[in-house]
């Protein structure tokens, strides 16, 4: 998936993937799959699609939804936010240690 953004390109493939998450399967409207990335200069965001029933969705007609994919730009707080949503401790530990302390 390949988007540009206030004049910035995301590009899922030349970027690397620091994690991923998923929820049901192909048949369920209620599906989806993001990924962290991040681009060779450092800039962190998610890559997703989904089923109708998800914040993925586009309308396709007067009250008719499809499913739809994004790419969505996050700071790296709202990237470890994401991290710990999805329970990626080794993703934080590695790429975000700046925002952690020991309890």
């Amino acid at each position: 998936m390949r988007q540009v953004i206030n004049g910035k390109v995301y590009d899922t493939e030349a970027a690397t993937k620091l994690a991923d998450d998923r929820f049901g399967n192909a048949s369920d409207f209620g599906r989806w799959e993001e990924a962290l990335y991040q681009t060779a200069k450092g800039a962190p965001f998610i890559a997703g699609e989904g089923g109708p029933k998800t914040r993925y969705a586009v309308s396709v007609a007067s009250n008719e939804w499809s499913g739809g994919s994004a790419v969505t730009p996050v700071s790296e707080e709202e990237a470890m936010a994401w991290c710990q949503e999805h329970r990626k401790t080794s993703v934080i530990l590695t790429h975000f240690p700046q925002y952690v302390t020991e309890a």
